[in-house]
């Protein structure tokens, strides 16, 4: 039985804590951040050259970070971010390549590019959850696993324009940051609730304690 999305919102929510200044809301903030940053900076080398060799890697351990998180497995925490280093060429590549493929169904047109970005959007937590894939691998799951879902996750981000309209309007748009966790959070419950729709496993519980805050 497939879930509303305000249901995935309100398991993301619990994940996070449930209050915006507590501290798994501020700590999965401060992750966003700082691969945020290092990505952005990274951009600056070599003509962006070096954002090709980071988003992977860094992506990677971000979205592992919030499947572990709305799992229930552990907390958030700064330095699991860079778990995806432990794999670096692997999930470079996958990097690479997802940037090549979207931009090249780019150029067709933006639609289809939009499109094939949905299609690819759950590669980063299908290498967290199998570090054996390569690349392809990752690609053609995700694009399987989205096969008739790719409205359901456009509508689910577009749940989120009133939380970024409000958030805009605080603090000089600062407060937006803090529908990044949120929106990640709800994203890694959406895959998750693929994977019991589609059997990866029997039943999915979200409805354990969240971590102490």
């Amino acid at each position: 039985m497939k879930i509303s999305n305000s249901e995935i919102r309100a398991k993301a929510r619990e994940a996070l804590g449930s209050s915006i200044f507590g501290r798994t809301w501020m700590m999965s903030l401060a992750a966003v951040a700082v691969i945020s940053l290092i990505v952005n900076l990274a951009s600056q080398v070599s003509c962006g050259i070096g954002t090709f060799l980071v988003t992977g890697p860094l992506y990677v351990g971000l979205h592992l970070a919030f499947l572990k998180l709305v799992r229930r497995e552990d907390e958030m925490k700064i330095g699991s971010l860079f778990d995806g280093c432990n794999n670096f060429g692997s999930n470079m590549m996958l990097g690479v390549m997802y940037t090549v493929y979207i931009t090249l169904w780019s150029l067709l047109f933006i639609i289809p590019g939009i499109i094939k970005s949905y299609s690819y959007s759950l590669i980063y937590y299908i290498k967290a959850d199998h570090p054996e894939y390569g690349w392809r691998e990752c690609l053609d799951e995700s694009e399987k696993m989205m096969q008739g879902n790719k409205w359901r996750l456009f509508c689910l981000n577009f749940s989120f324009i009133g939380w970024i309209l409000l958030g805009s309007l605080a603090c000089c748009g600062i407060g937006a940051l803090w529908v990044s966790p949120y929106m990640q959070a709800s994203t890694a419950v959406f895959y998750e609730e693929l994977k019991r729709e589609q059997g990866y496993y029997a039943e999915t519980d979200f409805t354990s304690e969240p971590f102490a805050e």
